[in-house]
């Protein structure tokens, strides 16, 4: 609407409109569906919270897609809507260009992708405990596709340690060790990562919180190294550690149907996907094929 029709006290943005407009001029021929693997949709207080795009064919004839359509900052917006808040818009922390490449969708088949809307670079969108509505559109050939509007919760803290913790789990660089699972560089977040872990060992914050410093701990990294009173660098390579191993099997195979759950079905395949070439580079063959194996049961047990 035009900006003068704007009136102090009137509903903000998304209230009661949302994605109206995109509506009118949607396509037809695709479905695009938000989900999460879990019934209800309720979540613990700091999980950070993954959801499922699915983006089905339903018209008769072959669809040609981008094949990272549901994966381009550019073209797809999210927003999180707490009950008794305005709408903000999940802005990821990194924007990736990928070289365009398109793939066929069949007569009732999809393609999926994950999603992490619990932060970005506006901050924690879904910190506070409550009911919240999830949407998505998806910009594709000049129209627009979008999802249903997802329900949530988020519980309210279960204990004074859980809430003692909050005030410095959702900082900035929390939020970006978790979107990009682990930084060997942000050390306050490692060190609130490893505080949540041992204050928290059984909650699902902590599940995420491990595969963060697993996958720091479990890689060789090369570090720029600055000699004091010398103007001579040096860069030194620091090798993986058992201890990133550990880690990393205590967040993905210690409680694995949590797990599954939390991650959500592609962030967990994903991650164990990960973890198992990681093994494989570190010539432990037989321990990725047990990590793929477990992958398969555990997913098999949940469909």
């Amino acid at each position: 609407a035009p900006r003068r029709f704007v009136r102090p006290g009137d509903a903000a943005w998304f209230d009661y409109h949302a994605f109206e407009a995109a509506d009118d001029a949607t396509d037809p021929s695709l479905m695009l569906e938000l989900r999460v693997n879990r019934e209800p949709a309720h979540f613990e207080f700091l999980e950070p919270i993954m959801v499922e795009l699915k983006l089905t064919n339903v018209s008769g004839e072959p669809q040609v897609v981008d094949d990272r359509l549901l994966r381009h900052a550019g073209s797809l917006t999210a927003i999180v809507k707490h009950d008794r808040r305005e709408a903000r818009e999940v802005v990821p922390f990194a924007q990736h260009c990928w070289k365009p490449r398109r793939t066929v969708i069949e007569p009732g088949g999809a393609m999926y992708a994950p999603l992490l809307i619990a932060t970005g670079q506006n901050g924690w969108d879904l910190s506070e405990p409550g009911n919240y509505t999830v949407q998505v559109a998806v910009h594709h050939d000049g129209l627009d596709l979008v999802s249903n509007a997802l329900r949530l919760r988020v519980a309210p803290p279960r204990t004074f340690e859980e809430e003692a913790l909050a005030g410095d789990f959702f900082t900035d660089d929390v939020g970006r060790a978790i979107s990009f699972t682990g930084s060997a560089a942000l050390t306050s977040a490692n060190d609130t990562l490893r505080e949540t872990v041992e204050r928290l060992p059984h909650r699902r914050v902590a599940l995420h919180a491990r595969l963060a410093l697993g996958n720091v701990a479990a890689r060789d990294y090369k570090r720029l190294r600055v000699d004091e009173g010398e103007e001579r660098l040096a860069i030194t390579t620091g090798p993986a550690e058992e201890e990133g191993y550990r880690l990393i099997d205590a967040a993905l195979f210690e409680r694995p149907q949590e797990a599954a759950e939390s991650f959500g079905h592609l962030g967990y395949r994903g991650a164990v996907e990960r973890y198992s070439d990681l093994l494989v580079r570190h010539d432990a063959t037989g321990r990725a094929a047990g990590a793929l194996d477990s992958l398969r049961d555990t997913l098999a047990a949940r469909s």
